[in-house]
């Protein structure tokens, strides 16, 4: 492109510069436009057997245990990172925003019909994975995403190693019996510490105990 306006004078070749782009650009928007229902085959197929497992860092919110724990009588199992090589390892927080994120920007989409710089797939992916609104900003969630390790399974139960779970909390409804069953099941973690939601007297607020 540069050598076939390298002849022209200045104000033609500014001319000819912006005519060029402007028709490379309406080319490169067309191409897009045509191949997106291929690529929303394709994503569909690469999303199809991509898990989400959601954590929070926030053990003692009321809402949480209303929501997810069967309105306070599951408990919650308190995780860490055994070696570099646990999956624990993997997962990052989520950014709460107030609008759906901006998948290309601007520069990016520029940089990339002029081959300076390639779109980071990875980077579109994480603002996918990773955001959502700030109307759950009190969840504190942290995300793994991945394949999983059976992709013809929609959901996966998998074992924990012994030195993955080093606490369980117990709801403010878990029965007697409940709890019974889980120390039970608990004997094969040998780092496990148990604790107790309860209520601070005339306050909303939630606290552990140990117990």
């Amino acid at each position: 492109m540069m050598r076939s306006i390298s002849s022209a004078g200045l104000l033609q070749r500014k001319k000819m510069f912006r005519r060029l782009i402007e028709d490379a650009s309406k080319r490169y928007f067309r191409q897009m436009t045509e191949r997106l229902p291929q690529v929303q085959r394709e994503s569909a197929i690469i999303n199809a057997d991509t898990k989400v497992l959601s954590l929070t860092i926030r053990p003692n919110n009321t809402s949480m245990w209303d929501r997810y724990a069967d309105k306070n009588t599951g408990v919650v199992l308190r995780l860490r990172n055994a070696d570099v090589q646990s999956m624990w390892s993997e997962a990052r927080p989520v950014e709460y925003i107030d609008t759906p994120p901006v998948i290309f920007t601007n520069d990016e989409i520029v940089e990339h019909i002029l081959g300076i710089k390639p779109i980071d797939g990875t980077g579109q992916f994480y603002k996918l994975a990773f955001t959502k609104g700030s109307s759950w900003s009190s969840e504190n969630e942290w995300r793994i995403v991945s394949k999983g390790r059976d992709t013809s399974k929609v959901v996966e139960d998998l074992p924990f190693g012994v030195n993955e779970i080093d606490g369980v909390i117990f709801g403010l409804g878990t029965t007697d019996e409940a709890k019974a069953d889980i120390r039970r099941l608990a004997n094969n973690y040998p780092l496990i510490e148990f604790m107790q939601i309860s209520r601070i007297r005339a306050s909303f607020d939630l606290v552990l105990r140990q117990c």
